[in-house]
């Protein structure tokens, strides 16, 4: 006796028994791996019998079997279509036996013959009665043994493939299946009680990788009982996911303790799964409490792909208990659910098709989690839309892998003790005629219901419990699958719906031309395709007409085929009786027809329906269908007209100036207009004249052209070139070899073109017309009877033409408006936006010419300047040596990318032109000089430096601005500060040390900024509030905690201690400058310096403080405050900013920060930029607080306190 990959058992069987003769026990525990599976060997119990040695290894046999042949699992692909009972034979009886046989429990012999036997029988048998389908009877009687409709709808659904979803499997396409799957061993649960009733009771955690090639199927995981238990302590043990959603259905143990959960399920390629082994514990556990079981994987089929790992893998026992009294949940109908079956038409929304209600018992709150249905009817997947799962009133999306319906509730839906949630399951039936729509609830825990207080899982009961052996639509059954058999609710046959439709709008329509469109209408069948076989077609005549006088009716499906007719009408009816196929979906059938000339001008022809008259019926359920509405549906009037046109000029183009040279120039708009005309109409020819202006010369204009769209109407020898004497106004005739066709109804407007000589006088005129006296040449389409049009003549839209464009400078609203601090060593910085603007014709922008000041900067201080148009860098400009001038050449192709790159300002428009520069970077050994002050400007002085080239004319001409455009100055520095106010905590006064005022410096990132001095205004409303020792303080945090430098407050040493005993509005001085004859004296400001390292009363000289790189610091302002009385009181303070530079005694733009402090005006707020990394307050590198972002040139925010 060999297995597949020969093991030979017969061996491992004799030499266990020549084991036994030696020794008293023998134990074999190891574990055999097979392509595709992994399996746990029996243990050999001491004592064991040849009998019994000879029944484990027949056991092992057969399970290597199934494995190696990879049967076990749901992914058969099973497609019954017929039916199947005892006697039957071929490849439906082969296909079912191979599904039924991947599941033991159904179908242990698992023979495969092609012959529906007895085996067959009872399989079928077992299926039904485990689905709730019947269980009692015989095939002949109740079906019990035979695969009909319902029982074969099932098989198809459980074993039609593999499905995706949370609860398993894959769907669609061609997937690479992986190589190899790894099982090992989880974090198990913790030992615990088992308590009856408790439902998805976590056993055993099993982790499962796939190979990085390929996905792999899990087809089935074989659990065995283990521990000193019973297996009737369990009601059922399922698989759970990651996410706590069941896979598949529960199974229960065999004679051997063993049972495979089979519902098939992926894992992703590279990925790891980790599954839990759960029990459903049974209600009644007397007998078995204090037992402690295990669940014990010992084998995992992975159909193709090669399993490694060690089996078996256990969890830890838990203790079986029947005295803890976890919570309920109790089943019933609910208020929602249909109470019956029903049958609903194709295309009804939101159909209720099952609900339930359901209770808390009195042991707990409990948490809904989760519910699951189980469509078991016959329809499709597809034939539902937009099912939902409403709880207490949500609707939640309802997931699906085709069988089952589920939605989660997140945290879960609480009910109180007691306390009931209605749930029902809706949607919309979007196909499935003659078939049903079933949502059962398969399984108790497929509610998955959460004890609050215990932390429990339960099995919910029905208080409606049907106890008989059958399940029956609208009961629940709290021992039979499935735990509630929903309704059915059968599809109606298909429907057919007829609408008007607008394909065939109200118009026009002319006297002896076939096929005319006499209306149109929307047939929407649902469901499935419907067959016409009889229709009548109604008539209605208002004037001279009537129904002798139309011959040839036919109805035109979108392709232009005849489906019905043609027929003559008779007394004002066309009755169809050709055989036509509507299919499913939204269908538009025109009725055609032609009118005789007994019908005249103005004469209305209207075309009805009443389509519950019409004779349909389904193809696919062969039934009777009655078309709604039951009322007439009229098409669009149609009113009888001889072909017309009307001829005019559009007042589009306007007059305006051209550029000669052009060539394809629009002069003119002529329209077309054939909205009362009964056909369409076809032009040949149209006559033009042309106007000219004193000295223009219409010779000068050639290759003129009519055009339909891009659509050329004259081409070749039938381009028009005007000929006549100069200032003359000649005429000519355009004859269309692409004849213009308009069609009835619409109008269509043609552009006439035409070429400009370079040689056509500058500033003369001339236009394109059509006189009084010209002729169209037109005839109706469907007759050829010529149409005399009506005209609207016109000379048309006067150009005058021009020998070449002009253009302007100026700058944008864009470009910076306010000078500004910029980062050295930068790049890409925004100098200047400039505007250009063309008049007459397009310009190509050639060359433009720039400068800069060299009393504020040099060329040293930046590296590159580069000209854009918007994301797109156009050019670049050079200033050579210690040039202030740059005439810069506008690229013609990227010279990155190789891209043609071209800089066009349009025709009478404007384009925008940006200067960027890259800017030097400063310090010790660098090029640029910190402080210097950048403007990049337009040099319009130079006029011949900036050049176009007209796109029209092809000239090259310069500038009409004359005068430089200057730009605003980037101030170039290694960093600058930014600032931003902060809150106080209190605003009211009180006699107490307070926050006057807070804000924040920031540097920027990876660069330091230091600073010198502060300069705060504080006044008062009276003289009774008093203030007194003002300090500052630092902090490295928003919430004014964390103390940011050495010493806090930074103003502490006598020297710069401010105020004493100060009364505000009375001191015109308070804070002293550390520089000799140095000091404020202008009423209500405070200065505040900071601190020296080294506290010297002979040379008290204040020092800088740093704000770090990226990082923030958090200034607050405190003072003390003494009030007067009960006299109302306020405050208000601010920090002060500077109005300008300061004033410059040397051609430095930087300096010392006591030079800065000594001017009379514009040093409240001195920083330095630390161009040499750090500065000390004599380097020449200090500056006031003027453009600083955040500090107005005038003072930050006042912070305004009261009493």
């Amino acid at each position: 006796m060999e297995s597949a990959n020969g093991i030979n058992l017969y061996t491992i069987m004799s030499k266990t028994l020549k084991a036994r003769l030696k020794i008293a026990v023998v134990s074999i525990a190891t574990t055999v791996s097979i392509s595709g599976a992994l399996v746990a060997l029996p243990q050999i119990a001491r004592g064991a019998t040849l009998a019994d040695l000879m029944a484990q290894l027949a056991q092992l046999q057969a399970q290597i079997t199934a494995l190696q042949g990879g049967s076990t699992g749901t992914g058969t692909g099973l497609n019954l279509t017929t039916d199947l009972v005892l006697g039957s034979r071929g490849a439906d009886v082969t296909a079912l036996q191979t599904a039924l046989a991947t599941d033991p429990a159904l179908y242990p012999e698992g023979l495969v013959t092609g012959y529906f036997g007895s085996l067959t029988t009872k399989a079928v048998q077992r299926f039904q009665a485990m689905k709730g389908i019947v269980s009692s009877g015989t095939p002949s009687t109740t079906g019990y043994g035979r695969v009909g409709p319902k029982t074969r709808a099932q098989l198809n659904s459980t074993f039609g493939g593999t499905t995706g979803g949370t609860t398993g499997g894959t769907t669609g396409g061609t997937t690479v299946t992986g190589s190899g799957l790894t099982v090992s061993s989880a974090t198990q649960p913790s030992e615990t009680l088992a308590p009856q009733n408790a439902a998805r009771l976590a056993f055993t955690k099993v982790t499962l990788t796939a190979s990085n090639d390929g996905d792999v199927t899990i087809k089935s995981i074989t659990v065995k009982r283990e521990g000193l238990a019973d297996d009737a302590v369990f009601a059922g043990v399922i698989l759970l996911d990651e996410n706590g959603m069941q896979i598949g259905s529960d199974k229960t143990f065999n004679a051997n303790h063993q049972l495979s959960l089979n519902k098939a399920f992926t894992v992703k390629a590279g990925t790891s799964k980790i599954v839990t082994i759960a029990g459903n514990m049974a209600a009644a556990l007397t007998n078995y409490a204090g037992q402690v079981a295990k669940l014990t994987v010992v084998a995992v089929d992975a159909g193709s792909s090669a399993v490694s790992g060690s089996l078996p893998i256990s969890g830890n026992g838990m203790t079986i208990n029947n005295s803890l009294v976890i919570g309920t949940l109790t089943t019933q109908s609910g208020a929602n659910d249909p109470g019956a079956d029903q049958t609903k038409e194709v295309g009804s929304k939101a159909v209720v098709f099952t609900g339930v209600r359901l209770t808390a018992g009195s042991g707990e709150d409990v948490l809904i989690k989760s519910l699951r249905f189980q469509q078991s009817g016959s329809v499709t997947q597809t034939d539902t839309k937009n099912v939902k799962i409403v709880a207490g009133g949500t609707e939640y999306d309802a997931v699906t892998d085709g069988e089952y319906y589920w939605a989660s509730f997140g945290d879960g839906i609480s009910v109180v003790k007691g306390g009931n949630l209605e749930v029902y399951i809706k949607g919309d039936i979007e196909g499935g005629s003659n078939r049903t729509v079933t949502m059962d609830i398969d399984e108790q825990q497929d509610i998955v219901v959460l004890g609050k207080l215990y932390g429990y899982y339960a099995t919910p009961t029905s208080t409606d419990n049907d106890s008989d052996s059958t399940s029956e639509d609208g009961e629940f059954n709290n021992t039979l699958n499935p735990f509630y058999n929903g309704w059915d609710i059968t599809v109606n046959t298909g429907t057919l719906r007829v609408e008007k439709s607008n394909d065939v709008a109200s118009g026009s329509v002319s006297v002896e031309v076939s096929n005319s469109n006499l209306g149109a209408f929307s047939f929407v069948a649902q469901g499935e395709d419907v067959q016409i076989t009889n229709m009548v077609l109604n008539f209605t005549f208002v004037g001279t007409g009537t129904s002798s006088d139309i011959t040839g009716v036919s109805v035109v499906d979108s392709t232009g085929s005849v489906v019905a007719g043609p027929k003559d009408p008779a007394s004002g009816i066309v009755t169809f009786t050709d055989s036509w196929t509507v299919p499913a979906g939204t269908n538009v059938y025109k009725i055609q027809g032609k009118l005789d000339s007994t019908f005249v001008t103005n004469d209305t022809v209207t075309l009805a329906v009443t389509p519950s008259g019409f004779t349909v019926k389904g193809l696919q359920t062969n039934k009777s269908v009655t078309p709604t509405p039951s009322t007439q549906v009229s098409a669009n009037a149609q009113t009888v007209r001889a072909a017309a046109l009307k001829v005019s000029i559009s007042p589009s183009p306007i007059a305006q100036n051209v550029v000669r040279g052009i060539n394809g120039y629009t002069f003119s708009e002529f329209q077309y207009d054939g909205t009362n005309s009964g056909e369409d109409v076809r032009v040949t020819s149209q006559a033009v004249t042309f106007t000219t202006g004193v000295g223009a010369d219409a010779d000068d204009l050639n290759s003129c052209q009519a055009f339909d769209g891009t659509t050329a109407l004259n081409t070749g020898s039938n381009v028009t070139n005007p000929t006549g004497a100069l200032s003359a106004d000649p005429t000519a005739t355009m004859n269309f070899d692409n004849h213009l066709i308009i069609p009835k109804g619409t109008a269509k407007t043609v552009l006439v073109k035409c070429n400009i000589s370079a040689n056509f006088a500058a500033d003369t005129t001339i236009a394109i017309g059509i006189a009084a006296a010209q002729d169209t040449a037109a005839t109706g389409v469907s007759t050829g009877n010529s149409i005399t049009e009506t005209l609207t003549a016109g000379v048309g839209s006067i150009m005058t033409v021009k020998s070449g464009g002009s253009f302007t400078v100026a700058l944008d609203n864009s470009s910076p408006s306010t000078d500004r601090w910029a980062i050295a060593n930068t790049t890409d910085n925004v100098m200047t936006v400039f505007k250009l603007h063309a008049t007459d014709e397009a310009l190509k922008l050639e060359r433009i010419h720039l400068s800069f000041s060299s009393s504020t900067a040099s060329t040293t201080d930046f590296t590159k300047v580069t000209l854009w148009d918007g994301a797109t860098k156009v050019g670049e400009a050079v200033f050579a040596g210690t040039e202030t001038v740059a005439t810069s050449t506008l690229y013609t192709t990227d010279p990155v990318t190789g891209v043609p790159v071209s800089f066009i300002i349009p025709k009478d428009g404007d384009k925008i032109l940006t200067v960027k520069v890259d800017l030097a970077n400063v310090g010790t050994s660098q090029a640029g000089t910190s402080g210097r002050r950048i403007a990049i400007n337009y040099n319009g002085t130079a006029t011949t430096s900036t050049r176009v080239i007209g796109q029209s004319s092809g000239s090259g001409f310069n500038s009409g601005t004359a005068t430089d455009v200057n730009g605003k100055v980037a101030n170039l520095v290694r960093s600058y500060p930014t600032l931003a106010i902060r809150s106080v905590p209190v605003t009211t006064l009180t006699n107490t040390s307070m926050s006057l005022y807070r804000f924040s410096v920031t540097a920027p990132a990876g660069l330091d900024v230091s600073l010198y001095k502060f300069t705060f205004n504080v006044s008062s409303s009276t003289v009774a509030a008093t203030t007194s020792n003002f300090y500052v303080y630092g902090y490295s945090d928003s919430l004014f905690s964390v103390q940011a430098y050495g010493n806090n407050p930074l103003n502490a040493y006598a020297a710069f201690k401010v105020g004493s005993t100060t009364q505000i509005g009375t001191q015109a001085a308070l804070g002293a400058s550390p520089a000799a004859g140095v000091s404020s004296t202008t009423l209500n400001e405070v200065v505040i310096y900071f601190d020296p390292g080294t506290k010297s009363a002979a040379a008290p000289n204040a020092e800088a403080i740093v704000v770090p790189a990226g990082t923030t610091r958090y200034f607050d302002l405190k003072a003390t405050i003494s009030l007067v009385g009960t006299t109302k009181e306020s405050i208000s303070v601010s920090l002060l900013g500077d109005a300008t530079y300061f004033d410059r005694t040397s051609a430095r733009f930087l300096e010392t920060a006591n030079t800065v402090d000594a001017q009379s005006a514009n040093n409240d707020f001195i920083w330095s930029p630390n161009t040499t990394t750090t500065s000390a307050t004599t380097t020449v590198d200090w500056t006031n607080g003027y453009l600083l972002p955040g500090l107005p040139s005038t003072n930050m925010e006042a912070q305004t306190f009261s009493n």
